[in-house]
């Protein structure tokens, strides 16, 4: 294959420039990359009629070529970022087939969108999907995921429309038809080619853990528990965060994992309910962090990221960056380009978020730089190394060492807080658990048993639910403390609690009451049934033998229901039917007063 890339004019001669380049139009796709004059108040329409008119040009002269495009914030010409320029790359190839094909959203919801290229354009030997969706109406998480359900195996390139930041209308082009709303494709199908893709991030993470606890797809209204930009303003200051939040940035994103993978989400935006809104999804749920970029640090993996890709042996190189990386890198938005360059063409532009596949998910990425190798020849395996020496890029040894090492002290301190917070938080678990726990029996303990009953009743009434409860108390316990001694006691107490606990219905609340007489509420149960329940647990804990001198026990119990007009009287009329039991030679329940 071969790629070069020419910058349009209106009024250039195509024909000359491309005999000057020997194209022709077999295996050949044309992708467009349009920033307009930011001074110029052009129409969407006027600007859609000159990006299409090039488009028919292009078509006459090369009528089997498929061309697609997109408006961008910036266009990548080799390692020159075009601004306010059209850039046009052609990639022919040897034998790879390029097709393609156009959805508009009045036509396609994002998923069937989706449906609708796996059946019009992938294949078994699909080896790239090029994807530009409009930047601002079509839901590209949805589309994304959908064809990530679809074509696992297909990797994906490409990102959405930008339009130079002004936050107005953005465009995508297929053969000689605009876009506002929808999206368009070129899958390269055939066996010879070979792509590799990776990306570049480099945001350094700063400040704990929190969580995503209320949130609908790229809004977010809680983290842990709290109106978002109050968070914001706590940790960032109120000047900081009225910054980011009512004009948006690539300062301070949100850093996540999801699928294995590290991805960031930047702040477009708030609403007035003390919601942040993002460039992308985050779901409910996720571990999330802020994030700081620092040039530096950016640039600190490069020489790596170069040498990957000369190893690869590219003759083409497809690259889609996000925009808030190049408000923050400025002038050295370029930097990361030139290693890259130098290995092939390159062309790209940014983008309002970016495409990326990785274990068979694809990603909507923000502040990120993808990079897609292509290549129909076979690697050499005697490749030289790539030179970065002369890249200039801002790496002060000294200072990059002490800002990742205040960075490493940060995250050590966070991570130190952390761990602290979270032994109080379980040992403040375990307090509150010892608090209504009895001692002996690991039961409820007195206190509450009551304030149990109290919600349960409470429930029960507002419900109109039917609830019970059994007071039992141990028949001729003092005997077995005088002839054997507390120990024995609390021993049987023990063996007792357990024989309850595992009768009983897992929704069931069983308490001590005090000494050997013991409680128990039975939720949502009529006293017919609660009878049965407590007879049950009598004979169980009557043929039973306890450790303790193979004692044999019985108790009496006392049950009622509760009665909505009389609420505070359940638990003294279940006492009272325990002491009918008791009088009446105990080994007994007893649910009807006498």
């Amino acid at each position: 294959m071969k790629m070069f890339n020419i910058i349009y004019r209106p009024g250039d001669h195509l024909a000359d420039l491309l005999r000057k380049h020997h194209i022709t139009d077999n295996h050949l796709a044309i992708l467009i990359f349009a920033d307009f004059e930011l001074k110029k108040k052009a129409s969407l329409q006027s600007e859609q009629a000159e990006v299409t008119q090039l488009i028919h040009q292009l078509s006459a002269l090369l009528p089997k070529a498929v061309i697609a495009g997109a408006t961008t914030a910036g266009a990548f010409n080799h390692a020159n970022i075009e601004d306010e320029r059209i850039v046009i790359s052609f990639l022919e190839f040897d034998a790879m087939q390029p097709i393609g094909s156009s959805y508009p959203l009045e036509k396609f919801h994002p998923t069937h969108m989706a449906r609708q290229i796996k059946k019009d354009l992938i294949v078994p030997e699909t080896k790239l999907l090029i994807l530009f969706t409009d930047g601002y109406h079509t839901d590209a998480h949805l589309l994304l995921d959908e064809l990530s359900r679809l074509a696992p195996h297909v990797p994906i390139a490409g990102g959405k429309a930008g339009d130079g930041l002004r936050f107005k209308h953005t465009s995508v082009f297929f053969e000689n038809k605009a876009f506002q709303q929808g999206a368009v494709a070129i899958a390269l199908n055939g066996d010879s080619l070979r792509i590799h893709q990776f990306y570049r991030l480099n945001w350094k993470k700063i400040g704990k853990t929190m969580t995503i606890t209320d949130a609908s797809e790229n809004i977010v209204k809680t983290i842990d528990h709290e109106p978002a930009i109050e968070v914001y303003r706590r940790y960032l200051g109120h000047d900081a965060s009225a910054k980011l939040t009512e004009h948006g940035g690539s300062e301070f994103p949100l850093l996540l994992k999801r699928n294995g993978m590290v991805i960031t989400r930047s702040v477009i935006g708030q609403g007035e309910d003390g919601s942040v809104h993002y460039a992308g999804d985050i779901r409910l749920g996720e571990r999330v962090q802020f994030s700081y970029g620092h040039i530096p640090l950016i640039f600190e993996s490069l020489e790596e990221d170069c040498q990957q890709a000369a190893t690869f042996d590219p003759q083409g190189i497809l690259v889609f960056s996000c925009v808030a990386r190049k408000s923050l890198l400025q002038k050295n938005a370029a930097t990361e380009l030139i290693p890259f360059a130098r290995l092939a063409t390159l062309s790209g532009f940014f983008t309002y978020g970016e495409f990326f596949h990785l274990n068979q998910q694809n990603h909507l990425l923000n502040i990120s730089m993808t990079v897609t190798l292509l290549s129909e020849k076979n690697v050499s395996s005697n490749l030289p190394a790539t030179d970065t020496s002369s890249l200039n890029i801002p790496t002060d040894r000294q200072y990059i060492r002490i800002v990742k090492a205040l960075t490493n002290l940060a995250e050590a301190v966070t991570a130190e807080l952390e761990e602290s917070k979270q032994q109080l938080e379980e040992q403040n678990y375990l307090l509150s658990q010892l608090l209504k726990i009895d001692g002996l029996t690991r039961l409820y303990n007195h206190k509450h048993f009551h304030q149990a009953l109290e919600w349960e009743t409470k429930a029960a009434l507002r419900y109109q639910r039917s609830l019970c409860v059994g007071m039992f108390d141990l028949d001729l316990f003092k005997e077995i403390n005088d002839t054997y001694g507390h120990g024995v006691g609390d021993q049987v107490l023990i063996e007792l609690a357990d024989l309850i606990k595992q009768s009983c219905r897992e929704t069931d609340i069983v308490g001590r009451y005090g000494g050997d007489e013991f409680a128990v509420i039975l939720p949502e149960t009529r006293l017919q049934e609660g009878t049965l329940v407590f007879e049950r647990v009598r004979e169980r804990v009557a043929s039973s033998c306890f450790s303790v001198h193979q004692l044999k026990i019985t108790f009496s119990c006392g049950i009622a229901q509760l009665d909505p007009s009389q609420p505070n009287e359940l638990l003294s009329t279940a006492d009272k039917r325990l002491y009918i039991a008791k009088r009446k030679g105990g080994n007994r329940v007893i649910a009807a007063d006498e």
